[in-house]
């Protein structure tokens, strides 16, 4: 079914930031495994720039985000961003218009968070102008705004907004930037609604930069949903999708599953083994480091082993002890490699630890 106004503002805020999800106490539905840093630091600054949202917040009330609990407290960062999303579903487009000035006349206010709220209901009330909307905005606020008007679109017509998308990629379109934040969430809300029809537009798709962002977004989707219908979807494809998408569910499936991300990711071979092993390793370690540590430890393949020792190392369960990410990175096998990871690790160490490094 389509999703409503906090639904796909959560789909934009999980692919944008997955991090604010647990900082906000939700369960988001993310739309992609990674995102890129600029996007990231855009996103981040808006949840952390103040929120001073209050006068907009009524009585207590409810949110519909996947995993959210019934009833959001008027207070902290879930409470504001719960009394913004109320608030701008009552609005129509004047109201919404007249929303987005008052921001631009309250320095300080948290701009960056409702702006995306009233964009996400511009978008929805009037997407293409929304879009043009846009233009007038600041060019580090684009990225995401873009997206966000995107995915608004797409939970109400996914068709039309996937045919806008490709048809303002390049040229005096979308930007890189925008265009691959908007495949993602474009892909994400239609693969809410009807999974089907989106791995159609995905899998034939020829725009080769949008299909890279689209594919692993369906796949990432489809786990969330049934992990066995993701992999027979992954088995349906070949080269470079074939690899993105196994990373994907394997990263998202370890979340829930890791031993089983894990048999499926061993089943696997060449660059798709590769990126689940990463998948599955990143995630595990969050969870359960010790297991996830035997485990690498019982990789056959050098390569593959090589892969998850260098996931490993980059764990924050492991970043932090930098004397056993040291022992790890000495372990690869591959020299080149070995010495790269060996070399970032020691640096961790010497900062973490800079006594030992002394000379006295």
């Amino acid at each position: 079914m389509p999703l409503s106004l906090p639904q796909h503002f959560c789909v934009i805020l999980s692919a944008a930031i997955p991090a604010a999800a647990f900082l906000l106490g939700w369960t988001l539905r993310p739309a992609v495994p990674t995102i890129s840093p600029a996007v990231r630091t855009t996103a981040s600054a808006a949840v952390t720039r103040g929120m001073a949202v209050e006068k907009m917040a009524g009585a207590p009330g409810k949110i519909e985000a996947a995993g959210a609990p019934t009833e959001v407290p008027r207070t902290g960062p879930a409470g504001r961003i719960a009394a913004l999303l109320d608030h701008a579903a009552t609005l129509d487009i004047r109201g919404t218009l007249a929303a987005l000035r008052t921001l631009d006349l309250q320095p300080g206010a948290d701009g960056g968070l409702a702006l995306q709220i009233f964009l996400a209901r511009y978008g929805e009330l009037d997407p293409q102008t929304a879009l043009t909307y846009i233009d007038t905005l600041p060019g580090s606020e684009r990225t995401l705004s873009a997206a966000t008007v995107m995915s608004a679109w797409a939970a109400r017509d996914p068709q039309t907004a996937a045919a806008h998308l490709e048809e303002e990629t390049g040229g005096f379109g979308l930007d890189p930037a925008a265009a691959a934040l908007a495949a993602r969430v474009v892909t994400a809300a239609w693969a809410a609604d009807n999974p089907a029809a989106a791995a159609v537009w995905v899998q034939n798709l020829e725009d080769d930069s949008l299909r890279a962002e689209a594919v692993p977004a369906l796949a990432i989707s489809l786990a969330i949903e049934d992990p066995s219908t993701a992999t027979a979807w992954v088995n349906s494809l070949t080269g470079e999708d074939h690899s993105s998408a196994a990373g994907a569910v394997a990263a998202q499936w370890a979340q829930s599953s890791p031993q089983q991300a894990a048999a499926w990711a061993r089943s696997l071979s060449g660059d798709s083994a590769l990126a689940a092993v990463e998948g599955v390793v990143l995630w595990w370690m969050l969870a359960d480091p010790a297991a996830a540590s035997q485990w690498v430890n019982t990789l056959a393949s050098e390569v593959v082993r090589d892969t998850a020792i260098v996931a490993l190392t980059d764990s924050p369960a492991i970043r932090n002890d930098a004397a056993s990410a040291a022992a790890w990175a000495n372990a690869i096998h591959d020299s080149t490699l070995r010495d790269s990871t060996l070399v970032s690790a020691v640096e961790r160490w010497r900062l973490q630890q800079p006594e030992i490094f002394h000379r006295r």
